[in-house]
């Protein structure tokens, strides 16, 4: 590393720990000696305690054991303990930093290894939020006064009746939908309720914004009538109370006899697969004036090359008008290739 260090935070519920790593002169073996590589050396370790309470303390001890700060004072929040840790490092001999590290205790099924902090990786943080609610929203704000209001991040969230599936499944929802359909409408109320919650809490994290999906405006589904009764109010209450965002997202699996049925939810944005859904974006700009996003066919979307990618989003942003964002109608292939994925950043460059 030539001197250069990284700094590791480790941000829980009521604490930050931190250290500061710098790699040791020698032959570069790995060997994992307990939690550190063994050609790894820990120059710093710390951590401040009580974060919220009304007393905490912040410590720093040396590898060589020395304690070189041991102060109590109060942090009130994970933000404040961030500040104090870099204004204590600061009069100490550090060596300059190649990296910044946050551990986040679960990333999701998507994110399993280390991976450079993109709006990407941010979005997929955020729908892993739920994982553990009580570390990753606040490693989500010291991630976001890290980017310094550079980058956008949005949450992922799924419709109410796509959360009462995954609670139980989905014969036992269609099955409570005909034998006890109150009891249903009310367990749509209470997961639509706490959605609300963990959305504003994703929003006062730093979020700004939300992708709401709705997956079950569509015949194989549920009849247009049960999306009426059983679903749109619980959606729509979605956004009704996020309306102060700067960016959602309506994320539609629709076919044409359900898409006015979103006509008045106050969604700045609407996404859909026009591939999928078969309804041209000219057809959702007679019906919505939101911005529409959309254009790139998702399913094909490995076997395009530029010139059909070009073409895709000429037509789309013709039909769209103005307010269009160039996006994929729903998600690319998991296993598409780095190159691949740059292919529409290099293209609207050009």
């Amino acid at each position: 590393m030539s001197g250069d260090a990284v700094f590791v935070v480790n941000s829980g519920s009521s604490s930050l720990k931190f250290g500061v790593f710098i790699k040791r002169e020698g032959d570069g073996q790995a060997e994992v000696q307990g939690h550190l590589r063994a050609d790894v050396r820990a120059l710093y370790r710390g951590a401040v305690e009580g974060i919220g309470g009304g007393q905490g303390k912040i410590w720093l001890r040396a590898d060589t054991g020395e304690m070189l700060l041991d102060k109590a004072r109060a942090f009130p929040t994970q933000t404040d303990a961030a500040r104090a840790v870099a204004g204590e490092l600061s009069g100490i001999a550090v060596p300059s930093l190649r990296a910044v590290g946050h551990r986040v205790v679960h990333g999701g099924p998507s994110l399993t290894t280390h991976q450079k902090i993109t709006p990407e990786v941010l979005q997929k943080l955020e729908a892993a939020a739920h994982f553990a609610p009580l570390h990753v929203p606040v490693a989500l704000e010291l991630i976001r006064d890290g980017l310094r209001g550079d980058a956008y991040f949005i949450e992922t969230i799924f419709n109410p009746w796509n959360v009462a599936q995954k609670l139980s499944s989905k014969e036992e929802v269609l099955r409570l939908k005909e034998e006890n359909p109150q009891a249903l409408l009310d367990a749509l109320d209470v997961i639509t309720q706490s959605e609300i919650l963990h959305a504003r809490r994703a929003l006062a994290t730093g979020a700004s914004g939300l992708l709401v999906s709705v997956a079950n405006a569509n015949k194989e589904e549920m009849s247009p009538a049960d999306y009426e009764k059983f679903s749109r109010p619980f959606d729509r209450r979605i956004f009704e109370a996020t309306s102060g965002a700067k960016l959602n997202i309506l994320h539609l699996h629709v076919q044409p006899g359900y898409l006015d049925f979103f006509r008045d939810f106050p969604a700045p944005i609407v996404n859909y697969s026009q591939q999928v859904s078969g309804i041209p974006i000219a057809d959702v700009r007679r019906r919505f004036s939101s911005v529409i996003a959309g254009g790139i066919d998702e399913v094909n979307f490995r076997k395009l090359d530029a010139a059909q990618l070009r073409r895709e989003w000429k037509a789309a942003s013709q039909a769209a008008g103005a307010k269009f964002i160039l996006t994929p109608g729903c998600s690319v292939p998991n296993d598409s290739a780095p190159d691949e994925l740059s292919m529409v950043p290099r293209l609207l460059k050009a």
